[in-house]
């Protein structure tokens, strides 16, 4: 017949308490959901439209029939204000070359500034999460301290209790919850134990009672016999019978 194994504890490398063990359980909760919602956060605002309108293809097209233009012509207007003189050296009019760079170089700002906000937003998401990751940690170890406050006042019961000490009682006041529960449980183990304490110290006393006044008269009859000088048999069998009615 096989013979279960002993449960385990937990390994030597994880923490032993169980205050340290909900502190970690708290603080990793905290990151898992805090890391969920900063991506579902991220995804959202990545998803957002960028509002601003967007260049026709005429406007692209126009665009870069300007750049090749410039670029033969050792210059490439920049987007902005249009300059009142136009260069004789571009194939198609400045203003239009102007106003087809401010669109194309709008979206580009615009999605260049998205994605600044976007790598700010995830930076700053980042630690801010440590950070209240770290204050999790901290509000988890004050939480477990006050909640295992009752079962170390229960620990130290159970180490305080002997057959002296039973008649001590938790009294655990507050709401009808588990560990309202177990102390009163204890304290009705501790009641019942100082029962059966008190029943066996008076089951003792009478029996060392009842017990004194046999084991007296026999002890006296011993000595009362022995100490005659030359004792008969008819008085040790005297002495034999009265030993007999008081082991009886």
């Amino acid at each position: 017949m096989r013979v279960p194994r002993a449960r385990r504890g937990p390994p030597r490398w994880l923490p032993q308490t169980f205050r340290v063990r909900f502190t970690l359980v708290f603080a990793a909760l905290f990151l898992i959901v805090g890391a969920a919602l900063l991506g579902i956060t991220y995804s959202l605002v990545a998803g957002l439209p960028v509002k601003v309108p967007k260049p026709t293809p005429a406007q692209q097209k126009l665009a870069l029939e300007c750049k090749q233009a410039n670029a033969g012509a050792g210059k490439v207007p920049a987007a902005g204000p249009t300059p009142t003189a136009t260069p004789t050296s571009s194939p198609v009019p400045f203003a239009q070359c102007g106003r087809a760079f401010s669109a194309v170089g709008a979206e580009i700002a615009a999605h260049q500034q998205r994605n600044q906000t976007l790598a700010h937003l995830l930076e700053y998401s980042l630690i801010a999460l440590g950070a209240m990751t770290v204050v999790s940690g901290g509000l988890g170890w004050l939480m477990a301290g006050r909640v295992l406050r009752p079962v170390s006042s229960i620990t130290a019961a159970a180490r305080r209790a002997s057959d002296r000490h039973l008649g001590e009682r938790l009294a655990l006041t507050g709401p009808k919850d588990e560990l309202k529960e177990l102390a009163d449980t204890f304290d009705e183990m501790l009641e019942r134990l100082d029962a059966a304490f008190a029943v066996q110290r008076r089951f003792v006393a009478d029996a060392s009672h009842e017990l004194r006044t046999p084991l007296t008269v026999m002890r006296t009859a011993i000595e009362v016999t022995m100490a005659k000088p030359a004792c008969t048999l008819e008085q040790l069998e005297v002495m034999a019978a009265k030993v007999a009615r008081s082991a009886a």
